[in-house]
């Protein structure tokens, strides 16, 4: 079993990668999470592109997972777009955890690299891949569509 270990990477002003890699703990994320907080403490909300690297990730406890949640939480005031790239179970499970654990925000995985750079630098702006349920107006009768007879 190797330790958690982490790497934190300002590629440039708008741009922050996050390597995270073994057997995650509670008290590596936190430290993580830390160093994190100061990298971005002047960056404007929404002024940074984010890529966290879980390839190497073996395995994570459960407090490991929130503390991923919180970082997660904390990237969102500040990120734009957070890309998740994992292709282990391990990696690819806390993935999907964190993007349903945070709401609101624009958070997807990957299992390649090259697909998440090409997201964060896409022109086309982030989605989240769900459409927004349109509301029936109070008091409408919902409009019935026409089928075609042929």
């Amino acid at each position: 079993m190797s330790a958690g270990r982490f790497v934190i990477l300002r590629k440039a002003a708008d741009q922050l990668e996050v390597e995270l890699a073994g057997e995650l703990s509670e008290r590596t994320l936190l430290t993580c999470e830390a160093e994190v907080r100061a990298q971005l403490s002047v960056t404007k909300p929404g002024g940074v592109k984010v890529l966290i690297d879980l390839m190497s990730v073996k395995g994570y406890s459960l407090e490991a997972r929130d503390g991923l949640v919180a970082l997660q939480r904390h990237l969102g005031n500040k990120a734009a777009q957070t890309a998740y790239i994992a292709d282990s179970p391990a990696g690819r499970g806390l993935a999907l955890w964190i993007t349903h654990m945070t709401r609101g925000q624009i958070v997807k995985g990957f299992s390649r690299r090259d697909e998440a750079e090409s997201w964060l630098a896409g022109s086309a702006g982030p989605t989240t891949g769900v459409r927004p349920v349109a509301q029936v107006r109070d008091g409408a009768p919902p409009r019935r569509r026409k089928r075609a007879t042929g």
